[in-house]
């Protein structure tokens, strides 16, 4: 028992239910106060289970007395274990057997599930308030969400609100952030690259006029420690630029041979910032040392255009890349088999029946998502391809038509051919490939555990795709008109997508609901 006062009457206790221990949960987590007292004050006393009741003094420490209505409540609460999730979760209205079960959420959460209804957050949340670790309670662990529960809350605020923050007077062909998520790195068609501060706003800190462009910049890619940027054109020279300091370097790359006149369209760093690989619409893959300034590698490697080159993974198996091509293949190579204009690629995968327009790595080293002509993204297990020693040729690989996609509609509406042997996990369909070389991507792993991948698509519009399902989970309207989105980037850590495109306009997109405080500190400049 416990007297409050010498002018009121004593309080007695019922014992607290044996799977809970809230009193001391309570001594050590001033916030389970705050929430409990508010529970009781919107509900009123009629709602409060008995055993949240005995807490009343601690609830309340300024009045000396328990209502007198406390006494004639008798709740018909069977099931204390639901009594309990009624309570900690949030939703104390109604009868109990609506209340969602704050251990089964996080069990879900821990195996890779996700309950459809938002009572799924609400319980991580109370969970998180009442100092339990990853769904189990007394654990002696930290508190707080694991990454797998971060992620899966993450997921349920996808980007949807748009926002322009840049408007250019040319088309944007590129628009990336950095692997940091410091920089954004915007490409226009008209010469020009703008560096510009995420976390000051997306405030542009410098302004790059790009030289010996032919039509436009195809590629950027930010060097692996944040501070060089690499650009292409449809000319056989690379160029090196700076990104932070008061002084300017722009130094010209020329990776031709004996004079050789190609285009570059896409460009990607190694690990370690060592080697630049390059693919060409000379059909030639080019791996060049940064270090000695020399081509390494110059071999014909695809019976047409290569449009995309990406490693399977950079930190820990460096040496495997794969090339896409106009000729309807993606190429897996090993580095260390390749010297000078010797080399074969180790693996073909073979599912799709146009050109490929772009190539993202998952960053486990096995999946790889593609981005295709023949109006479809595909996931691939790199572990399950052709052998990349099979004489196939471009006639055997087939083609749903032939037709010019950047001056053309697809022939043949929906429908979406495949070929017999298709390598691929997975088939997204519900975007348009046409009159631009438009990229996809995979979600980021620290926001939303690679659960979706998204993609520009021709029609003015960014897809988001269930990565497991395939199926559509949110179609963006980037602009009005049907021109094309080329180029998506998700932030490595915020929630923000942004889109690019024809339409000389950049948006970036934040949840429908806002931003969390924690995450606007860094966007002080934008009224997100």
């Amino acid at each position: 028992s416990r007297a409050t006062s010498s002018n009121s009457r004593q309080i007695v206790h019922s014992p607290a239910p044996t799977n809970t221990s809230l009193p001391a949960l309570m001594r050590r987590n001033p916030r389970l106060v705050y929430a409990l007292r508010n529970l009781i004050q919107q509900q009123g006393v009629s709602q409060v289970p008995s055993f949240v009741r005995e807490l009343y003094p601690t609830l309340f420490p300024d009045l000396d007395r328990v209502p007198e209505e406390w006494e004639e409540v008798v709740l018909p609460f069977k099931d204390q274990e639901r009594v309990d999730n009624l309570v900690l979760s949030g939703f104390p209205k109604g009868d109990s057997a609506s209340a969602p079960n704050c251990m089964t959420a996080s069990k879900l959460c821990r195996q890779g599930g996700v309950p459809s209804s938002s009572a799924f957050t609400n319980s991580l949340v109370c969970d998180r308030e009442l100092g339990l670790y990853g769904g189990r309670r007394y654990s002696k662990l930290p508190v707080g969400w694991t990454s797998q529960q971060k992620q899966s809350v993450a997921r349920s605020f996808i980007p949807s609100r748009p926002h322009d923050f840049l408007n250019v007077d040319s088309n944007l062909y590129g628009g990336q952030f950095s692997k940091d998520g410091r920089v954004f790195v915007a490409a226009c068609q008209g010469s020009q690259l703008l560096l510009m501060d995420v976390f000051n706003g997306f405030d542009p800190f410098r302004a790059i006029e790009a030289r010996d462009i032919r039509w436009t910049v195809t590629d950027t890619a930010v060097s692996p420690n944040g501070e060089m940027l690499l650009y292409s054109s449809i000319t056989p020279e690379i160029h090196l630029c700076n990104i932070y300091g008061e002084y300017e370097r722009h130094d010209s790359i020329d990776l031709a041979e004996d004079g050789a006149m190609f285009g570059v369209w896409s460009i990607k760093w190694n690990h370690d910032g060592t080697e630049v690989i390059a693919g060409s619409n000379s059909h030639h893959l080019i791996v060049h040392d940064m270090v000695r300034d020399t081509n390494v590698v110059n071999l014909e490697a695809h019976g047409s255009d290569i449009n995309a080159v990406c490693f399977a993974e950079e930190d820990f198996r460096p040496n495997v890349f794969l090339t896409g091509s106009d000729d309807h293949t993606i190429r897996i190579w090993d580095r260390r088999m390749l010297d000078g204009s010797r080399g074969s690629p180790v693996g073909v995968l073979l599912g799709h029946v146009d050109g490929i327009t772009h190539l993202s790595s998952k960053g486990d080293g096995f999946h790889i998502l593609s981005n295709s002509k023949d109006q479809s993204a595909k996931l691939w297990d790199i572990r399950h391809c052709h052998a990349g020693n099979d004489d196939i040729s471009h006639d055997e690989l087939g083609t749903a038509s032939q037709w010019d996609y950047r001056w053309s509609e697809y022939p043949h509406g929906n429908t979406r051919y495949r070929r017999k042997d298709d390598d691929s996990v997975v088939t997204y369909t519900g975007h348009t490939v046409r009159r631009t070389l438009i990229r996809c991507y995979f979600s980021p792993a620290a926001t939303t555990g690679q659960r979706f991948v998204y993609t520009g698509s021709g029609d003015g519009t960014v897809v988001i795709y269930d990565t497991l399902t395939g199926q559509k989970v949110k179609e963006l309207k980037h602009c009005s008109e049907p021109v094309p989105v080329r180029d998506v980037s998700w932030h490595p850590t915020l929630p923000l997508l942004t889109s690019v495109g024809f339409d000389e306009v950049a948006r970036v997109w934040v949840p429908a609901g806002g931003m969390s405080p924690s995450s606007r500190k860094w966007i002080e400049g934008r009224d997100f």
